[in-house]
């Protein structure tokens, strides 16, 4: 288990199932209030994630296949605060879902 991650949202479904918490997803979207649905947390996750992972394992640059000048992917202070203010609000969901 120390070489898991837990990131993905599939991660976090198996470490919600080995808690005793499994299906839990429209539990927590109802616990970050606002619109949000299973589906829309689910899929913001990952999208924070690949954009983690371009960043840790790709300097966060574009891909190209015959790269001849170096193209940085443009972020936004908000994008940022966006994220973290999520991954802030899924914690706290998920705490709340799975101390009940």
């Amino acid at each position: 288990m120390l070489r898991e991650t837990f990131q993905r949202t599939d991660d976090v479904r198996k470490a919600l199932a080995m808690a005793g918490k499994p299906r839990k997803w429209a539990s927590i979207a109802a616990a970050m209030g606002g619109t949000w649905t299973s589906e829309s947390v689910r899929d913001q996750l990952n999208s924070i994630v690949d954009r983690r992972n371009a960043i840790v394992h790709e300097g966060d640059y574009e891909r190209q296949e015959r790269p001849r000048t170096a193209r940085p992917i443009p972020i936004e202070e908000s994008e940022a605060t966006a994220s973290v203010d999520f991954i802030a609000d899924l914690i706290d969901a998920i705490h709340a879902v799975i101390s009940t």
